[in-house]
């Protein structure tokens, strides 16, 4: 991956990093697993942030490669890094579980092995969030990068605010890439949309839905994130790999739909029904669609 002017090289990490603080104002979450071809860039743009009053807390899921042994070099030169060892793994949504649980700061963030945060990203979401009391979190506009060099801004970031049930419905009728999960969150609601020991596709949806129902979601006002591109079929592969219900597999989004309804107040629930049953039938239709044309084969 090319380093692009304003994002740091794994070189810098470390490099006059200050020390740190036990109360950090904002802990950043990264989980990984095998990531070591992209760890160390995902890294060095963390710690490189124009807001230093940050920790890193990594959480290495028992990998096989390299990973732990590049993290814990990390971890030696700059102290706002903790890097927890998983003795065996746990399946992502645990992972990022465990980053999030070890957080002492009041904002919080997940970062992901393949991704770069711009050097301002701290900065700028943390002004907007704390200038809007009543916000939850603040998302990041990001720009996702594919193979080949295509590019495209992530549609899965914009503001929602206004009352809860229009939050709630307009993110559910369009989640698309739920980059807005990787958005700076206040840690208390985080926390509190983090649903433990469950794991089931569309599980980002429900934490970013429930976050809504707790507050608005702001918008940075620059791109502060690079992604990398998910690979056509990615997600429904994943879909298939582990479900093995064709009721759930036809109907991907279902249990997701029924375990933000079990969690959701009575008046919520009335004001989402409408947007599930669409993405439901949206997200079915995808399917069928994909495995019609030969991208997915069950």
């Amino acid at each position: 991956m090319p380093h692009e002017p304003g994002y740091m090289t794994p070189d810098a990490v470390g490099q006059a990093a200050p020390v740190r603080s036990d109360t950090p104002t904002v802990s950043i979450g990264l989980p990984v697993f095998n990531g070591e071809a992209t760890i160390g860039v995902a890294i060095a743009a963390i710690l490189g942030q124009s807001f230093a009053d940050i920790e890193l807390v990594i959480s290495d899921n028992a990998s096989t490669d390299a990973t732990l042994a590049i993290c814990e070099a990390v971890a030696r030169r700059d102290l706002r890094v903790r890097v927890l060892r998983q003795p065996r793994n746990l399946g992502p949504v645990a992972n990022f579980e465990a980053v999030l649980r070890a957080a002492r700061g009041p904002y919080f963030m997940f970062a992901a092995a393949d991704d770069r945060v711009a050097p301002h990203a701290v900065a700028e979401m943390l002004a907007m969030i704390e200038a809007a009391p009543g916000a939850a979190a603040c998302a990041p506009r990001a720009l996702i990068e594919f193979a080949g060099g295509r590019t495209r801004e992530a549609r899965g970031s914009g503001a929602i605010t206004g009352p809860a049930c229009l939050r709630l419905a307009r993110f559910l009728l369009r989640p698309s890439d739920n980059t807005r999960f990787y958005g700076l969150y206040r840690t208390g609601v985080m926390r509190a949309a983090y649903i433990p020991g469950r794991a089931f596709h569309g599980f980002d949806w429900v934490v970013s839905a429930l976050t809504l129902a707790m507050g608005g979601h702001l918008r940075s006002a620059s791109i502060v994130l690079r992604r990398e591109g998910a690979a056509p079929g990615k997600y429904h592969r994943h879909l298939f790999a582990q479900e093995r219900s064709w009721l759930h597999r036809l109907l991907p989004v279902a249990r997701m739909s029924a375990e933000l309804l079990a969690r959701l107040g009575p008046r919520h629930r009335v004001c989402v029904l409408p947007s599930l049953i669409v993405v439901n039938l949206h997200q079915s239709l995808f399917l069928v669609l994909s495995m019609l044309r030969g991208r997915l084969r069950p």
